[in-house]
């Protein structure tokens, strides 16, 4: 028989014996600050409507103690990191449950868990609102400061290129003019060879005319 049928079966056997349907009154939960764990197992943490024939729930507003106490009869499986079926391990333990009220407890025990962790999560984060607003605006600020220094970056980048490229023209500007120069200077040395050959000669033929073939 598999679940369902259980289900099914459970059910036609509260409509043919009529039992009445357990009641909590708020006398049964008014000393709720003092339960303890095991207290919370097979028992609802909720007062039924009496003036309707739906289930309809009233949450009971727990102290905090009291909170702690319920969040203690959690489970460990619930806070595996490694995505547990928590489904399936809740539906391996109907078989061993033949009372239909000890499964609405069981329920009525997983919704409370669940509103707590729900309202102490909610509680953490608001308390943690004002610590993230001010961690997102320095995150804003460094973001900002680092676009900045992107910027910054890239001109100075620029800016080398075209200091790199002035010394290159500079450079190459100046490796021009010296090998000018040098040209310069060698022509003017060979002028100066030509100029004192040509003086050589005049002389010369100076000597020949006045026939100092010594002194030529």
């Amino acid at each position: 028989m598999d679940i369902k049928e259980k289900f099914k079966t459970l059910i036609d056997k509260k409509k043919a014996s009529k039992t009445p349907r357990r009641s909590v009154s708020m006398s049964y939960l008014a000393g709720v600050d003092s339960w303890s764990s095991s207290d919370f197992d097979g028992h609802l943490a909720v007062v039924g409507h009496q003036s309707r024939k739906s289930s309809l729930y009233e949450e009971v507003d727990l102290s905090k103690e009291a909170q702690d106490v319920v969040i203690g009869t959690i489970e460990p499986i619930y806070f595996q990191t490694d995505d547990p079926d928590v489904g399936s391990h809740e539906l391996e333990k109907f078989p061993d449950i033949g009372d239909i009220h000890v499964i609405n407890g069981i329920r009525s025990r997983l919704r409370k868990q669940q509103a707590i962790v729900s309202r102490r999560v909610s509680d953490l984060i608001m308390a943690k609102q004002q610590d993230c607003m001010d961690e997102m605006r320095k995150i804003d600020k460094l973001q900002k400061e680092g676009c900045l220094a992107v910027a910054f970056c890239i001109e100075s980048r620029k800016s080398l290129n075209v200091g790199r490229e002035k010394f290159t023209n500079a450079s190459l500007h100046i490796i021009s003019n010296y090998n000018k120069r040098q040209r310069i200077v060698e022509v003017i040395n060979n002028l100066k060879t030509i100029r004192t050959l040509q003086m050589t000669d005049i002389q010369l033929q100076k000597l020949l005319k006045a026939e100092d073939y010594p002194g030529a």
